[in-house]
């Protein structure tokens, strides 16, 4: 590990709608981060994920990121910044090219020329690709290669690419926050896969997981199979929206009923096991006083935790992978921090369920604030972030690396030491790649934009 703090800095930013937390990090071998300092402020512009307040988003970013270049003793130029809002939709798209000459072996330059076609794809007005990555490849129409086929020979070359496509005005509005800030983006990654990196194994991404990160604004999902991701989806409706939910049935502030929603003494989802006793909620500004019994106010936060998760389910019947979840739901985020979740979840779903914490790929955790869900998107865009710098590493050591064309577009190549590697063989540098465990092939991914009623009350 290097000795000095700004070799090789890692700053991760997630604009959330509750909170904007940053975090600095650096790399450490064998694939972990080192956190060197962390932050979190109160979120006021952002709304279901969405930056909607600019001045309110770049005062909030700026005053965590300031808390954190305190701690390092230097100032922080760029970030790397979360994704998740209802305007994000995923789609595949397959492209392919013409070689010329079909006897000479196919190179790095190919695959480049291959990446730029998805430039081409028509998108509905106000969008833009925001984020790229290839599946697999085809050379004459044969059988899908999971690696890179540099090495092989062909006429045609074809690829399925997952693309992430947003609104322009609402990255315009981050982008714009930022440079308020005084800050500029790295890169963008969509936070259910930056949360994945950071809170699944491998094993459970080959036997069949659903992630679920219950945010502040967003419910995030990645449903993973045969290590490969299959589907994912973000629904507007969270954590903050069961707080507005509380606030409006019983007649009380949104800070009492924040309070009320994370005391694990008296709620519980299994709202029936607990002992109902009265909570005498005093009002301010003479006010009268408000009870309000903790049966009852658990029933209601199950009601409303039963609305998200019955989105949850359609969207892993969706997927078509509902029988393949060997490894169950696991739950993160701050909305997984309610009492009575796993055993909630085992019986609302019918799927076994585990909380994630996200400390997995940390060296020498020295704040355990951090070993906790609510954490686990900041520091997934961390661990997104070294994978994407070893990356553009091992391309820049390669002969006449192409350039990026736009940094928020980022293609990213993939990794083969040389033209022999067999393409059944997964190489060291792949497993190392950003997202390397959705580089490999892919389903279609979609994200259902349905407009979702309020909580039922």
């Amino acid at each position: 590990m290097n000795k000095n703090p700004q070799d090789n800095l890692i700053v991760s930013l997630d604009v959330g709608t509750t909170k904007i937390c940053v975090i600095a990090a650096q790399r450490h071998e064998q694939d972990k981060i080192e956190i060197l300092a962390m932050s979190s402020v109160v979120s006021r512009g952002v709304r279901r994920g969405e930056v909607v307040n600019i001045l309110l988003a770049s005062q909030d970013i700026a005053q965590a990121v300031q808390k954190v270049e305190a701690k390092l003793g230097f100032k922080i130029s760029s970030v790397y910044v979360g994704l998740a809002s209802a305007h994000i939709i995923s789609r595949t798209t397959r492209v392919n090219i013409s070689r010329d000459n079909p006897d000479e072996l196919i190179t790095k330059d190919d695959l480049y020329r291959l990446s730029l076609e998805t430039e081409r794809i028509a998108l509905n007005p106000g969008e833009e690709i925001l984020q790229k990555q290839h599946q697999e490849y085809f050379v004459d129409d044969q059988e899908p290669i999971k690696n890179m086929p540099i090495g092989m020979t062909g006429s045609q070359l074809s690829a399925n690419y997952h693309l992430i496509i947003g609104n322009k005005k609402s990255t315009a509005n981050i982008e714009k926050a930022l440079q308020m800030a005084g800050l500029t983006c790295e890169n963008y990654n969509l936070e259910p896969l930056a949360s994945a990196r950071a809170v699944l194994t491998q094993d459970q991404m080959d036997q069949g997981v659903c992630l679920v990160d219950i945010g502040g604004g967003t419910t995030d999902i990645a449903i993973f199979y045969k290590g490969l991701l299959r589907h994912t989806a973000i629904i507007p409706k969270a954590g903050a929206s069961i707080t507005e939910s509380i606030s409006d049935q019983f007649k009380i502030s949104p800070k009492y009923a924040e309070h009320l929603k994370t005391r694990k003494d008296i709620v519980n989802l299994l709202y029936a096991s607990v002992k109902d006793i009265t909570l005498t909620i005093k009002q301010e500004n003479g006010l009268p006083s408000i009870d309000i019994g903790t049966q009852t106010l658990s029933k209601f936060i199950h009601k409303c935790y039963f609305a998200i998760f019955s989105e949850v389910k359609k969207e892993i019947h969706n997927s078509f992978f509902k029988d393949k979840l060997g490894a169950g739901i696991i739950v993160t985020g701050g909305g997984a921090m309610v009492e009575g979740m796993k055993l909630f979840l085992n019986i609302h779903t019918g799927y076994e369920s585990q909380i994630g914490n996200p400390i997995r790929y940390i060296h020498n955790l020295k704040d355990q604030s951090l070993n906790s869900s609510i954490y686990s998107t900041s520091i997934g865009l961390a661990l997104c972030a070294l994978s994407d710098i070893e990356e553009k590493e091992f391309i820049a050591n390669r002969n006449n690396p192409k350039p990026i064309v736009n940094n928020a577009v980022e293609t990213h190549l993939e990794k083969q030491d040389s033209p022999s590697v067999d393409s059944d063989t997964t190489s060291k540098e792949e497993t190392r790649g950003i997202f390397s465990f959705v580089k490999r092939s892919l389903q279609e991914v979609l994200i259902d934009k349905t407009n979702y009623d309020d909580f039922e009350k």
